[in-house]
């Protein structure tokens, strides 16, 4: 009987819901904006001259730093004005978290993606191109070796600034001292 009751009281323990983190930031950048992904949205469209698809996402933004307010489990990212957006990421279920954040530019990291990057490629790719069209025989092709020198270093630039343009976010969790686990009874529910 008592194993019984332990399982039952384990089951509905596990499915008790947990209280929303309280989030603090830390962040080289005052401007720095936690925002909350509300809606993902896709389409897809199908025609005699091919496909087309578009995606969206909506977010509502939640706090500025230091911020210190109670967040919900959905999915956040990092941005603000000139700030790269972060990668997303989840909370932890409840406690006190706090991310850590270092803020990408966003001019090096577009500039490094749009710009510098696809230039490298292209001209590392073609000098590639003509060097194996030469090595085949086919046609009268000059050596293409200085493409492939310029193009080289201007790949490593544009991956660079792609890399140091970036927002890092590194999520903490403060684990209580006595390692007690509190919950919320208030917002809890139980289900069967």
């Amino acid at each position: 009987m008592k194993s019984i009751l332990m399982s039952i009281l384990l089951s509905c323990v596990t499915r008790i819901a947990l209280a929303d983190p309280i989030v603090t930031v830390e962040s080289d950048d005052p401007n720095t904006l936690v925002n909350e992904v509300t809606g993902e949205s896709s389409a897809v469209a199908v025609g005699a001259g091919g496909t087309a698809s578009a995606y969206g996402t909506s977010w509502t933004t939640v706090c500025r730093v230091p911020c210190g307010i109670s967040m919900s489990e959905r999915y956040h990212f990092v941005s603000g004005p000139g700030i790269t957006p972060s990668r997303r990421f989840l909370l932890p279920r409840d406690g006190e978290v706090t991310l850590k954040v270092k803020t990408g530019n966003e001019i090096i990291y577009y500039a490094g993606a749009a710009g510098v990057l696809p230039i490298g490629i292209g001209l590392f790719g073609a000098g590639l191109v003509a060097e194996i069209c030469a090595a085949a025989g086919l046609g009268d092709t000059p050596s293409a070796k200085p493409l492939m020198l310029v193009g080289a270093p201007i790949t490593v630039a544009g991956i660079a600034m792609l890399l140091l343009g970036r927002t890092k976010v590194e999520v903490t969790r403060k684990s209580a001292a006595n390692g007690a686990v509190t919950l919320d009874l208030a917002r809890a529910a139980v289900t069967f």
